[in-house]
């Protein structure tokens, strides 16, 4: 059975790979079309909004401001979704379901920017806060994945663990890390590199913003939810069984 139960969590990295890369693309997004305001990066978009404050620009700072309302409250409204389950299943169905609602905002930004276009303050601080409520609700979802330094729409903490474990391997450290990952730097490596490429792919597609920008986010998206655990969750009746039954048989799997 332990073949079976490595596949559903080589499943569920690429799964979190591809989460990671479409917030890339929604930061290129905002950033580009929004005001340089990132729509899922919080660190810096809070250093945005202190260099607002201290320009005392108000447009900036309503931006920026918009951006982080929003990402708190998705990141609450995500956080009363999936904490509801404590299952030690690999992909509980509550991160789909979370997933799901994200793809629901994102959809219905791209709808209203395409016939509204950001061409004023109002417009824009209101893309703004829905982007971040997206983003804030797949934070929540991948942190209820329980992969130790993976969280898909902000870097600092994996490329501290990766360089980190980096380090304890150049120099034969034995004693596990605080953290304990089973995962490895590659995975961590690999979140850091796709975020990048979400932001480059999302910049080519759409060098000046506009709803076009958020094509690539919601069709990855969509992939995640149309992979993963779907014969849990009321999307579709069919699914993964086999993977189903490895995560059914192994309780304890641990991520």
């Amino acid at each position: 059975m332990q073949p079976r139960v490595d596949f559903v969590k080589r499943i569920r990295r690429a799964l979190v790979v591809l989460l990671s890369c479409a917030a890339g693309g929604v930061d290129a997004a905002s950033y580009i079309g929004l005001g340089h305001v990132f729509a899922a990066n919080m660190t810096g978009n809070t250093v945005h909004l202190g260099m607002a404050v201290g320009r005392a620009s108000s447009g900036d700072v309503a931006r920026s401001a918009a951006a982080l309302i929003g990402f708190l409250l998705g990141a609450g409204i995500g956080a009363v979704i999936v904490e509801r389950d404590d299952s030690t299943t690999a992909w509980p169905r509550v991160v789909t379901l979370s997933l799901f609602i994200e793809l629901l905002v994102l959809i219905a930004v791209a709808a209203v920017w395409r016939v509204r276009p950001a061409d004023n303050a109002v417009d824009t601080a209101s893309l703004l806060l829905a982007l971040g409520i997206a983003m804030g609700m797949q934070s929540a979802a991948v942190r209820r994945l329980r992969i130790p330094g993976v969280v898909s729409t902000y870097l600092t903490g994996t490329l501290t663990m990766f360089t980190t474990g980096l380090v304890r391997r150049a120099i034969g450290a034995r004693s596990p890390a605080p953290e304990a990952p089973t995962h490895g730097t590659g995975l961590l490596a690999s979140v850091w590199v796709i975020y990048g490429v979400g932001a480059a792919v999302t910049t080519v597609l759409s060098p000046n913003g506009g709803a076009r920008s958020l094509l690539l986010p919601i069709v990855l998206i969509a992939i995640v939810l149309g992979v993963a655990d779907r014969d849990a969750t009321w999307l579709s009746p069919a699914g993964l069984p086999s993977a189903r039954r490895a995560l059914e048989s192994a309780p304890s799997l641990q991520p």
